[in-house]
């Protein structure tokens, strides 16, 4: 029985471990994107809207908004970025450099709010930003894994803020339903085979 019920233990101990490991983190970094091109549903899995790449030497002012990496950034448009997500996420994450405080919510399939993170200046831009800062903060914001929409948010009319390297986390987080379903299954399991040596 000490036998069966520590195999059991160690084993669930194992699956509870590997079921919070983070299981796909994807980085989108727009460098397969044309020069002022609208970005929408290019991305798979993910549908984006008020956002247009801009390139270094072309359209980005890149002495004041650097890319994070490689040549080309995303900005807001017309308004928020909006980003909605075939799988919902555990985490969302990317390197903002911006002229007025960007703040990045993370919503539920019900719209819930689930969580938010605020810039820590009002501008962080190369050569005119507020002292101290740099450009491309990394700014993330994590929830479980039940984010299905992400605003990020500027100026109301949008042509604040550049977004580079985004980072999408998937999780195969166990519910604790499924877990605790586990956990009785392996004790009933334990109970049997001790009724069995119980009675031979």
């Amino acid at each position: 029985m000490r036998r069966t019920l520590g195999v059991f233990v160690s084993a669930f101990c194992l699956l509870s471990l590997s079921a919070a490991a983070p299981a796909d983190a994807s980085v989108i970094d727009f460098e397969t994107f044309l020069d002022s091109q609208t970005v929408t549903n290019q991305i798979a899995g993910v549908t984006l809207s008020s956002t247009v790449v801009l390139s270094a030497g072309l359209s980005l002012n890149d002495f004041e908004f650097p890319a994070h990496s490689g040549t080309n950034v995303v900005i807001d448009d017309i308004g928020p970025i909006w980003m909605h997500f075939a799988s919902p996420l555990s985490a969302f994450s990317g390197y903002f450099t911006y002229i007025t405080p960007v703040t990045v919510d993370a919503f539920d399939a019900s719209f819930h709010l689930l969580g938010s993170v605020t810039s820590a200046f009002s501008s962080n831009t190369a050569l005119s930003g507020n002292a101290g800062s740099v450009p491309n903060e990394f700014l993330e914001v994590a929830s479980g894994s039940k984010i299905a929409l992400i605003r990020i948010s500027g100026l109301p009319d949008g042509s604040s803020f550049t977004l580079d390297d985004v980072t999408l986390t998937s999780s195969s987080v166990a519910e604790p339903a499924t877990l605790a379903l586990l956990l009785l299954g392996g004790v009933g399991l334990a109970r049997r085979r001790l009724a069995r040596r119980t009675k031979g």
